[in-house]
């Protein structure tokens, strides 16, 4: 019966361990390309040139905008915002995860309104 406890217990340890590791991905920042799209008012665009659906958290870096992006391979989509509009904010960070993950900083919080210099993939659940 001992035995059987200690099992039971080292095995929720290595399930909750396991969990916690697949609580973070790596970025995905290799997957994105920024442009002025000229077929859509010249806005501010990101394409996903990756084969995995992305996350992408948009701050301003002066923070008064936010927003939020989910791209498919192969799509683009942004803000509705043009080159004047994107200065005015003082440029634009984007931040992309895989899907269902989600930009935080160093200490797990949402990216929402100060530009990072470092931040990881968070699951978003």
């Amino acid at each position: 019966m001992k035995m059987a406890v200690i099992l039971l217990a080292a095995a929720g340890f290595i399930g909750s361990a396991l969990a916690h590791a697949q609580q973070y991905a790596p970025n995905a920042t290799q997957c994105l390309r920024e442009y002025y799209d000229p077929s859509n008012y010249n806005w501010l665009t990101f394409e996903n040139t990756c084969s995995q659906p992305v996350y992408v958290t948009l701050v301003g870096r002066n923070g008064t905008y936010t927003g939020g992006l989910d791209l498919a391979p192969g799509r683009h989509d942004g803000p509705g915002m043009s080159a004047q509009e994107v200065n005015a904010v003082g440029g634009m960070e984007a931040y992309s995860c895989p899907a269902h993950y989600v930009a935080v900083d160093s200490n797990d919080e949402l990216i929402r309104s100060v530009a990072v210099t470092g931040f990881r993939c968070k699951r978003n659940y």
